[in-house]
């Protein structure tokens, strides 16, 4: 898994600076890492960059941070540091619990690869035991492959993380309680949020968003097919514990590929109803406390790629409330349509 980025320390063929996060060679098991999901909290480009993904060989739920600190040219990296990860839940295998202070990889073909050495930061690896886990729960055996993250509000210029993601009977919820929480069990904890009384016996296309109010929007497609979203009714900054409203079912229909996106603390959704159709992406938003749902009128047919979708910050009158994105396999294309909608942002 690698991000590129302006400031980053290593250095890929001369001229592309990237965070090396957690590579294959562990496993060496092709295309191991899926879903993996970025986030970063203000538009400086020195903030941590925060990533959450699925590891299919073990079926969990992985977390690594980039340093903001660590730019090009700073001292502890190597060309070849692979960072630290945290295994949130799910299966592990002896490489979630690797100690990189002296560890030195050779792959195959004899290139070596030494992981994260810093003087400040973490340098082992860790899985979460089932004591970070609340409301009962312990480690699931396995998780889902959807896993959406994003950051609690800035507290005191920190930002920490929440993940999402979907295990045993319910929605499981990771917080932490620091913006670089790699290397101990204490940063961690990890609640419940919806049960299985919702069609919880398997859920997939799970996605996540804090708000600009630091209000926690939750949407999955559970067992029936049905758009499921829930919000938090408190909004921590610190990693406490968030409590949840009743879930609201938004449409069924087995909708896939999923994004949520707000505008204050409206949530606006995207989703693929329909492959192949130029009317395959559905766009909702809640307004006046009760979700609008449209199909978009597209000039393209609907490829089975993951929706995206994003409102304007300051909507006005004839012109985009909010835009969604897609894949085409008629002409093998993204495309951008926009919801002109009237100017409220509702």
């Amino acid at each position: 898994i690698y991000v590129y980025d302006p400031k980053a320390r290593i250095i890929y063929r001369s001229d592309h600076p990237l965070f090396r996060f957690e590579q294959l060679f562990h496993n060496q098991k092709f295309q191991q890492f899926q879903n993996f999901r970025l986030v970063r909290k203000s538009s400086d480009d020195d903030s941590n960059v925060h990533t959450a993904y699925y590891d299919k060989s073990t079926a969990s739920i992985h977390y690594s941070v980039a340093v903001a600190n660590t730019l090009l040219g700073s001292t502890g990296y190597s060309n070849k540091s692979e960072f630290c990860w945290v295994n949130i839940d799910g299966g592990s295998d002896n490489d979630d619990t690797i100690d990189f202070t002296n560890y030195t990889y050779t792959a195959p073909g004899g290139a070596e690869y030494k992981n994260e050495i810093t003087s400040d930061g973490p340098k082992k690896n860790i899985k979460l035991s089932d004591s970070c886990f609340e409301d009962g729960m312990t480690r699931a055996s396995s998780t889902s492959q959807f896993v959406g993250i994003d950051l609690m509000p800035l507290k005191n210029s920190h930002a920490f993380p929440v993940i999402v993601y979907f295990a045993g009977d319910c929605i499981r919820v990771a917080r932490a309680n620091a913006d670089y929480p790699k290397g101990k069990e204490s940063y961690w904890k990890v609640q419940r949020a919806v049960t299985k009384n919702y069609s919880m016996n398997y859920v997939t296309y799970v996605d996540c968003e804090v708000d600009s109010s630091g209000y926690l929007h939750i949407v999955f497609v559970n067992t029936s097919g049905e758009l499921v979203y829930i919000k938090s009714t408190n909004n921590p900054s610190d990693g406490s514990k968030y409590t949840f409203a009743e879930p609201e079912v938004v449409t069924d229909g087995s909708p896939s590929c999923i994004d949520i996106t707000t505008r204050g603390e409206t949530p606006y959704i995207a989703c693929i109803s329909s492959i192949n159709a130029v009317d395959g992406l559905t766009m909702a938003f809640k307004s006046g406390g009760k979700w609008e749902v449209m199909k978009s009128p597209l000039v393209h047919t609907v490829a089975q790629n993951r929706a995206c979708i994003e409102a304007h910050p300051t909507p006005a009158t004839g012109w985009g409330e909010a835009a969604v994105g897609y894949y085409s396999n008629q002409d093998q294309r993204y495309h951008a349509a926009y919801y002109i909608g009237n100017g409220k942002g509702h």
